[in-house]
């Protein structure tokens, strides 16, 4: 792989995939892992998604979807800029449905 090139497994979607950044980032910007989940737009009826609605806080164009049952960690060097903030609520949302899942 010659300087410049991606690794053959990041896609154009994966480069271009939105996550909602899960909080808070307990080991600080050294750390290389960030717990995230991503957003879809399929909306799937699923108690264990989360509604984010478009706006200029948010950044998003339509309707998005947080599936919670999609946590993951990726190397923080794979984000590469905010594209927006979701609101209070929202967040609260997703924070319960992850202490549910996690201490089920």
């Amino acid at each position: 792989m010659g300087p410049g090139s991606l690794p053959r497994h990041l896609t154009e979607r994966s480069l271009a995939r939105l996550w909602y950044l899960a909080p808070p980032d307990r080991f600080g910007p050294a750390f290389p892992f960030v717990i995230v989940i991503p957003l879809t737009t399929t909306p799937r009826g699923l108690s264990l998604h989360v509604e984010v609605e478009p706006t200029d806080e948010s950044g998003l164009d339509e309707v998005s979807y947080i599936p919670c049952e999609q946590l993951r960690s990726i190397n923080r060097r794979q984000l590469v800029h905010r594209r927006g903030v979701i609101n209070r609520d929202v967040s609260l949302r997703v924070s319960s449905m992850i202490t549910t899942l996690l201490s089920y």
